[in-house]
């Protein structure tokens, strides 16, 4: 239903919102009031259930079984002892740990450790990455070589090559060429270039990061890793071999971290890819040649480009043939934008106002000039090439190829250099280091009869993951510091077996060798001497009438240890202090609520909730401020909350009737009520007398708190649930949810509070409905008055103006 046309006193000169407004003010007023005891009662409710959060808290931290901790209805939490462990030899106690329980036996034991358990372990050897390798057959015919004349009339061929090397810290770039004489055909011995190379990287290399520090005498030069200096016997950081393939291998000194990133050369680092995104605007003037790998065979393709500042030129005098050009690539970049045929007729408006820059002009024309020279040079082999966008891409016979791209002459294209490092990380994935998945797309393992797969994306980090999540009984670890794997049984001692069926992806990972064998350690159990008996066992702990030891590899094998095991109370003190400063933060948090008087203001009024319209005309700091004040004492002196606070400081005052028939309480332990009547019943402590109570009579303390029947800890309990219980019907739970419910809970709907505030907006809804249908009376009775007074106008309008014409005759 639309709303009624209400009219304003446009006619009669009457503010007749404000007069229907004042008129309306008494049934507002009921409507303000209502709503002020709804939120009222949402107050309470609030502060209801604040302080039953308070007390489940304090309840299910020293009543709950599941809190061993701090579980005080219990005689294990009381039954407490310490272990203190020494030599009399000074020697360390790490590595020795005794952990003792409550169902421990004061004594002393002598303890020595003949042997360590070890799992059994198998160590993989290290990983080296296939990628962290230089092809430089395949830089050698990237590069365009330049022929130098030499002295003696003969010619030799240069290739210049660069990479950005990173050694730890220090990041340089090495250049280095390789060299050979040119023969009579005009050809060059490669196989002497590369050694050339070679020679030279090194040189390079040695020059831009030099010795580790390692220095190694003639007797094991055999034994190190990294290449020596044959004269002084110093380890370089890096250097680089020929291995059995005729690629360069990289050999690295001081297990340092490397990585090397091809500059001016492709030395096969790059991973092909199916497309390259060219940034076309960086061609420069004149040639630019591009180095490109498809299928293992490089071939060197050249076009002429321009630079993106070219066409700038166009107006100039004397350059008619350059912006004829200009305007060639403008048409058929507006045929293009506008879907038109090459003999569909322009509109010379539109291709006038077409926006094109130079720049543009450039990468088109760059574009047109780079695909036509490499379709040229692939026609033969059938081999197309496309740019979608700035995307390169090759196919053959309708079918995407992978390909590689440098640029060895020219602008840079903003292609991407491939690079890599000698050390892998838990992130690099299994198809990165070059390994493939089987025929289900899935690398899968086989250790102890347990197979394990990981999909064709797993990482490093991925697969031991699923190895430990297996039921292999393996722990397997990576370590990116020496690049290798290792398994460990999970049981210890020799007991432990570890069985891996060799595969292609065991080889790889370097878990297994090319024979399928892999280095097996047998484990070993422990062998310790306890109180002169010597015990044999599977794992490196032992536990003895309730008290544990245990021992880790850094214990001194062979020292006998002497162990006393006594009765220490220091864990009981501390959970009885922590039980009594919980309870006067509880007496502290719950008179917050109940001990305040309602705020008042200056003329001792008390803080109303403001109505929506007088919230619209204060800030939102203004409003928080004035709600603080307003909910202040919305439970003050609450008989419900104090009943419960009044039963709670009474239970403390019980007393428990001993076996001998005398009665221990509180007070016994030197736990009293504070004498200050502003501190609601807070306990205090006499340490001293509770430290002598523990050592003298510790059983008496224990039955205090734990007596099923008239224990502490009993009765607070019962009056808990009495004041907080959740579950069960509604009229088997505690007070105060019965009274406000739970928070973010169910109880809420079944609480008496919420009954009553839904009463309340069944009211308010009466109300407003009242409101809505006498206000509605009220503008109609108005608008009709406008209605009759417009009608009045016009008619005396009208007699007016016809009366004025007799007057004109």
């Amino acid at each position: 239903m639309s709303d009624p046309i209400r009219m304003s006193g446009m006619v009669s000169g009457l503010d007749t919102e404000s007069i229907i407004s004042a008129m309306m003010t008494s049934y507002q007023t009921k409507i303000d009031n209502q709503n002020k005891k709804l939120t009222k009662l949402s107050w309470q409710q609030e502060a209801y259930q604040a302080i039953a959060k308070k007390m489940t808290a304090f309840q299910n931290k020293y009543f709950d079984v599941l809190n061993r901790k701090s579980y005080l209805m219990s005689a294990s939490t009381f039954n407490k002892f310490g272990a203190k462990i020494s030599s009399s030899t000074g020697a360390s106690t790490n590595g020795l740990t005794v952990t003792t329980s409550s169902s421990s036996q004061a004594g002393t034991h002598k303890f020595t450790v003949q042997q360590t358990a070890t799992a059994s372990t198998v160590k993989g050897k290290e990983i080296k990455p296939e990628s962290f390798k230089l092809d430089m057959d395949k830089a050698i015919q990237s590069i365009k070589g330049i022929d130098v004349e030499n002295a003696d009339g003969t010619t030799t061929r240069v290739f210049n090559m660069s990479m950005d090397i990173k050694v730890g810290g220090v990041a340089k770039t090495v250049s280095f060429s390789g060299q050979g004489l040119v023969d009579a055909d005009g050809n060059v011995d490669m196989d002497a270039v590369k050694e050339n190379a070679l020679n030279n990287l090194n040189a390079q290399l040695q020059i831009g990061f030099g010795y580790t520090g390692n220095h190694i005498n003639s007797e094991n030069v055999m034994s190190i890793e990294g290449a020596v200096d044959p004269d002084n016997g110093h380890e370089w950081f890096l250097q680089a071999e020929f291995n059995d393939d005729g690629g360069i291998e990289f050999i690295v000194g001081g297990n340092a971290s490397v990585s090397v990133t091809e500059n001016c050369g492709n030395f096969g680092l790059t991973e092909a890819s199916a497309t390259h995104t060219l940034n076309l605007g960086s061609v420069v003037t004149g040639t630019n040649t591009m180095s490109l790998d498809i299928g293992g065979t490089v071939k060197n393709v050249s076009f002429e480009g321009v630079s993106s500042t070219y066409y700038d030129s166009k107006d100039d005098a004397g350059n008619e043939a350059i912006l004829e050009e200009y305007n060639q690539l403008k048409e058929a970049a507006y045929r293009k934008a506008y879907n038109l045929e090459d003999d569909a007729e322009i509109d010379e408006e539109k291709l006038k106002e077409y926006s094109y820059s130079s720049a543009q002009a450039a990468e088109d024309k760059n574009a047109a000039a780079l695909t036509d020279a490499l379709n040229d040079a692939y026609a033969s082999e059938g081999i197309t090439f496309a740019l979608n966008g700035s995307d390169l891409v090759a196919s053959k016979d309708g079918q995407g190829l992978d390909f590689t791209v440098h640029m060895t002459e020219g602008g840079t294209m903003g292609i991407a250099k491939g690079a890599s490092s000698n050390k892998i990380t838990g992130k690099t994935t299994l198809d990165e280091l070059g390994f493939a998945p089987d025929a289900d797309g899935n690398y899968t393992l086989k250790i102890n009869d347990v197979e394990i797969s990981v999909g064709a994306d797993a990482s490093i980090d991925s697969l031991v993951k699923a190895v430990n999540a297996s039921d292999a009984n393996v722990k397997m670890s990576y370590s990116a510091l020496s690049n290798s794997f290792t398994l460990e049984a999970k049981e210890m001692g020799g007991a432990g077996d570890i069985r891996i069926e060799a595969n292609d992806l065991t080889t790889a990972l370097g878990i297994t060798n090319a024979n399928g064998s892999y280095d097996f350690e047998l484990g070993h159990n422990a062998a310790i001497e306890l109180d002169g008996e010597t015990i044999y066992l599977n794992e490196n702990k032992y536990e003895l009438d309730g008290t544990t030891f245990e021992f880790t590899d850094d214990i001194a094998v062979g020292e006998t240890f002497t162990v006393n095991i006594e009765q220490s109370n220091d864990d009981v003190k501390e959970i009885i202090k922590n039980f009594v400063d919980d309870y006067n933060q509880l007496i502290e948090d719950v008179y917050e609520y109940i001990g305040k008087a309602p705020a008042t203001d200056s003329s001792g009024d008390r803080y109303e909730p403001h109505t929506d319209e007088e919230k619209e005309a204060m800030s939102e700091e203004e409003i928080e401020k004035w709600e603080d004040m307003a909910k202040q004492g919305v439970l003050y002196n609450d008989r419900t909350v104090s009943g419960i606070m009044s039963q709670m400081r009474t239970a403390l005052y019980n007393t428990v009737t001993l076996d001998d028939g005398s009665k221990i309480g509180l007070f016994s332990l030197g736990i009293k009520t504070s004498n200050d009547f502003m501190e609601r019943g807070k306990l205090q402590i006499d340490e001293e007398q509770l430290d002598k109570m523990l050592s003298t009579n510790l059983d008496a303390v224990t039955e205090l708190f734990t007596n099923t029947e008239n224990g502490l800890m009993k009765q607070l309990d019962g009056i808990l649930d009495g004041a907080v219980k959740a579950s069960g019907s509604v009229q088997n739970r505690g007070t105060l949810v019965r009274k406000a419910g739970l928070e973010n809970s169910s109880t809420i709907l079944d609480s008496t509070l919420y009954k009553e505030m839904e009463n309340l907006r069944d009211r308010i809804a009466s109300l407003q409905d009242k409101y809505d249908s006498r206000e509605d009376y009220w503008w109609g009775v108005f608008t009709n008055l406008e209605s009759m007074m417009s009608d009045l106008n016009n008619q005396s309008s009208y007699i007016g103006s016809y009366f004025g014409g007799f007057g004109g005759m």
